[in-house]
C-alpha cells in the first residue's frame, strides 16, 4: 500500500512543480511586493535617525544652547507684543471712555 502510493506520487521528476502550480501564492506575492517599500522605508527612516543621534550626542550643547537662545528670543517678542497689546486695549479703552463722557457733557 505504502509503496503503491509512494510510486504512484513520488515517481516522477515533476511532482514538485506540479504542487507548487496548483497552491495558490497570490498572497505571497502581495505580502512581498508591501513588504519590500515598508523594509527600504523604515531603513532610510533609522539611517536618518542614527545620523541625527550623532550631531545631538557630537554638538549637544551648542545645539540646546542655540535653541535655548531662540526660544528666549521668540517669547521676548511675544511678550513685548502682548504688552504692546494691554497698551493699546488700555488707550482705545481710556479713549472710549473720554468719548462717552464727553458725549454725555454735550447732551446734558
Amino acid at each position: 500500500m505504502g509503496a503503491d502510493w509512494r510510486h504512484e506520487h513520488l515517481s516522477h521528476a515533476g511532482w514538485a512543480k506540479e504542487i507548487v502550480l496548483q497552491m495558490n501564492t497570490s498572497w505571497a506575492q502581495e505580502f512581498g511586493a508591501n513588504l519590500g517599500p515598508n523594509v527600504v522605508h523604515r531603513v532610510v527612516l533609522f539611517g536618518v535617525y542614527l545620523l541625527a543621534l550623532f550631531f545631538l550626542f557630537r554638538n549637544g550643547e551648542t545645539i540646546s544652547m542655540h535653541c535655548r537662545t531662540a526660544s528666549q528670543k521668540v517669547f521676548a517678542l511675544q511678550a513685548a507684543a502682548e504688552s504692546d497689546n494691554r497698551i493699546m486695549k488700555y488707550r482705545l479703552s481710556s479713549c472710549a471712555k473720554r468719548r462717552r463722557i464727553a458725549t454725555s457733557v454735550t447732551k446734558r
